[in-house]
């Protein structure tokens, strides 16, 4: 029974970073990543923890936190997911910047000149 506490408290901890993961992820802060990663290494050393039982062998409370872990963790998952389309947009649309800036650059006239050309 004790350990049953443990593994429920300790998937009860990974459901608070991931709902602080989760948060991050939707606001977009800087620190996101860094959430993400804390919570895929917890996630992975919890995976790890587990034993292989059948679900008939869990108990009622531990089913329930696994299936909030799931479907949190799936979550965290699209969101993720999410952040990397929007990476990837975001890096698309700064190559097609650079392309024009490029274009303008390589096209300058051999002497620029802030004056005027006077009359006559």
């Amino acid at each position: 029974m004790a350990a049953d506490r443990d593994k429920i408290s300790e998937a009860k901890a990974l459901l608070k970073l991931g709902l602080d993961t989760a948060r991050s992820l939707k606001a977009s802060n800087p620190e996101a990543l860094d959430r993400l990663d804390q919570y895929t290494d917890a996630f992975e050393k919890w995976q790890m923890g587990l034993s292989p039982l059948s679900s008939c062998e869990l108990s009622s409370a531990q089913r329930r936190v696994m299936e909030r872990v799931a479907k949190q963790h799936a979550t965290i998952i699209g969101l993720a997911e999410g952040m990397l389309v929007s990476v990837e947009r975001s890096l698309k649309d700064l190559k097609g910047w650079s392309k024009g800036i490029r274009a303008y650059v390589d096209h300058l006239p051999k002497r620029v000149s802030t004056m005027k050309a006077r009359k006559g």
